[in-house]
């Protein structure tokens, strides 16, 4: 499968699922825009926990293949969707869960997937972000 063939799919499957998507969403600190952009909110257990679900997919043949590279631009993703919360992340009854989605069709160098695999819980909390790592050629994800 190729990475559009992908993005397509994943946009029709998310749409599906009530994500509003966007194609080639730009956000500030990447300098690029985002293949494909898709935001999501809602609440668990009924009333009790609002959340948003904010997932963003790259082409990585696009991105800096570099862990410092990579993390800058989950940082600037992460600064895009706080941007949008009036209160600081500890007083915050509704939780963004951030998503990077990596894809590739010539796999990752060790280095990206140990930065994919790193604990990103906070311990101040307001937040939940990680990184998904899409491997087209192999036809697995870590």
């Amino acid at each position: 499968m190729e990475t559009v063939n992908f993005l397509a799919a994943a946009a029709e499957y998310l749409d599906s699922r009530k994500f509003m998507c966007q194609t080639s969403f730009p956000i500030p600190g990447i300098g690029q825009a985002v293949e494909l952009f898709a935001v999501k909110t809602g609440r668990s257990f009924g009333p009790f926990f609002p959340y948003e679900d904010c997932l963003f997919f790259h082409d990585f043949s696009r991105l800096p293949k570099d862990r410092e590279g990579l993390a800058r631009v989950h940082e600037a993703e992460r600064q895009f969707v706080n941007a949008r919360y009036k209160l600081p992340k500890m007083l915050r009854y509704k939780v963004p869960n951030i998503v990077t989605v990596l894809i590739a069709s010539a796999g990752f160098s060790p280095e990206v997937s140990e930065y994919a695999s790193e604990n990103t819980i906070d311990p101040i909390g307001g937040e939940r972000h990680q990184v998904i790592l899409v491997d087209l050629g192999r036809n697995n994800s870590v």
